[in-house]
């Protein structure tokens, strides 16, 4: 029934045949339901069908002969009925285009337009579940995002409302094998959502990435774009990758006023934000039996180097690369590392910091996760367990 979608590929190999005993049919939508499809099912493809897989060009017919995303699939795609949702892709920024070495981070944004509740998962970017990505260079072929980790744990699902919209972020610019977004270019970034019975899939959208700035940007580039360094970026930071932090202090130090020393410094000084425990082996290499395990303190320094960041005269500027939802929820993780170190001015001062960003007209946030940031400021002296939370929403 969706064959036509793609009929300036397929014609005239194959027309929609809602009727079909085929093995490409759902039982229930045919008339008569199950019992009339299996009374005379014959456990084959339709005529038709049969002509398409013998005649059609072969990067039609052949398993990954025509890459995920482009040509008849994305057509097809976007050829799904109306599942009541929709999904974009979007970028926290006038235009979508980014320097060398900044990563790209893209918002998710749900929006339940059908007419009664929709129940989703609040974690769907994190969780990954029912999630798709796919990003693809112009020019090249197109490639599934796979992220670095995914998120293990239930969450009781949410009821979205009609008309309600619940964001996430991803951090689509390195997955798990490599760096997907890592060349001067231009890049289609496309999403698509399954929820329940439901798929919602996004429109393409383009980013740029701009050239290198000079000589000194483009051979940084050759240590950055790495799979140890966009490994660290999207799990926010590392105490053991010390290559990837090394290259990442660079960054920060060599372009200190660049969106790419924002992510930078990020990364490199969240980690040590918070206690961590070390388990100690007997030998170097981590074979032998373990030791002990060391409780390691964390560095104030790095939270009120963070707070100066976050919440001092370049918070305008971190907050578009870090995209709002990632923005908030760093302010919030350095409040709780302020305010458990004794220092609740600071804590407070940066989630102001962050509800005023949040609250200028230009950038539409909702209006209820300014009234959340004030809020958390006010309670800061209250222990963490007790302040109000919205609870994190990034997808890194």
């Amino acid at each position: 029934f969706q064959k036509t979608a793609g009929a300036r590929w397929w014609a005239p190999f194959v027309a929609d045949e809602p009727e079909a005993r085929s093995f490409m049919n759902y039982p229930d939508r045919v008339a008569g339901g199950r019992s009339s499809f299996f009374r005379t099912f014959r456990y084959r493809f339709s005529d038709q069908e049969l002509s398409f897989i013998r005649h059609a060009p072969a990067r039609f017919v052949q398993m990954g002969g025509a890459a995920f995303g482009v040509a008849h699939a994305a057509e097809l795609a976007a050829a799904l009925p109306d599942p009541g949702l929709r999904l974009a892709v979007r970028v926290n920024r006038a235009e979508p285009a980014f320097d060398t070495l900044e990563p790209v981070v893209v918002e998710l944004k749900l929006t339940n337009t059908s007419d009664a509740p929709v129940l989703v998962d609040p974690a769907f970017a994190r969780t990954g579940e029912g999630l798709t990505l796919v990003v693809q260079r112009h020019g090249r072929a197109a490639e599934a995002y796979h992220p670095p980790a995914a998120l293990c744990a239930l969450h009781p699902p949410v009821a979205l409302l009609p008309g309600e919209s619940v964001y996430d972020t991803v951090f689509v610019a390195a997955g798990s094998r490599r760096w997907l977004i890592d060349e001067p270019g231009r890049y289609d970034v496309v999403a698509a959502l399954t929820v329940g019975d439901r798929t919602a899939v996004s429109d393409p959208l383009t980013v740029l990435v701009r050239p290198p700035a000079g000589y000194e940007e483009a051979r940084l580039a050759q240590d950055y774009y790495t799979p140890e360094v966009g490994r660290v970026l999207a799990m926010d930071g590392s105490r053991y990758l010390d290559g990837a932090v090394t290259t990442l202090r660079e960054v920060a130090d060599r372009f200190p006023d660049s969106p790419a020393s924002v992510h930078a410094r990020v990364a490199v000084a969240l980690p040590l934000t918070r206690p961590y425990k070390e388990l100690v082996f007997a030998d170097a290499g981590g074979a032998g039996r373990a030791t002990r395990v060391e409780v390691h303190p964390p560095d104030p320094a790095a939270a009120l180097g963070l707070a100066a960041l976050l919440g001092g005269p370049a918070a305008a500027a971190a907050a578009v690369t870090l995209t709002h939802v990632d923005y908030r929820d760093y302010t919030e993780q350095v409040a709780d590392a302020l305010a458990a170190q004794q220092h609740g001015e600071e804590a407070r001062a940066v989630l102001t910091a962050a509800a005023q960003q949040h609250g200028e007209e230009a950038r539409a946030v909702v209006p209820a996760v300014v009234a959340d940031l004030r809020a958390e400021a006010a309670a800061v002296a209250a222990p963490p367990a007790t302040r109000p939370r919205a609870g994190r929403r990034r997808g890194r």
